[in-house]
């Protein structure tokens, strides 16, 4: 990849990020303000083909219109909600068990 096309690719990603935080702020979502799969792919920096396995699997949240799937912004916070890693409670050792 040149860097005029990483550039081009970088000036898209940050029209698209500032697209879904506009999203987040109207209470009302226009045709034009869905993302579609490939959209969220980029969005997500995952493959088109891991969010159309999982919206084949009933796993995400999404609208569909025929075959085409659509998200909106609370599709996509939601998403990002049921995938974000919980951090483990794990049991301290007391530093007497810490035998070297």
């Amino acid at each position: 990849m040149t860097a005029q096309e990483d550039a081009g690719l970088s000036d898209s990603m940050r029209l698209l990020a500032d697209a879904i935080a506009r999203l987040g702020v109207k209470s009302t979502v226009g045709v034009d303000e869905l993302l579609t799969v490939d959209d969220l792919a980029v969005v997500l920096k995952i493959p088109a083909r891991t969010i159309k396995d999982q919206l084949a699997a009933g796993l995400l949240p999404h609208h569909r219109f025929g075959k085409h799937y659509r998200f909106d912004a609370e599709d996509v916070k939601e998403i990002l909600h049921m995938t974000a890693k919980k951090p483990v409670n794990r049991p301290t050792r007391s530093r007497s068990a810490r035998v070297a």
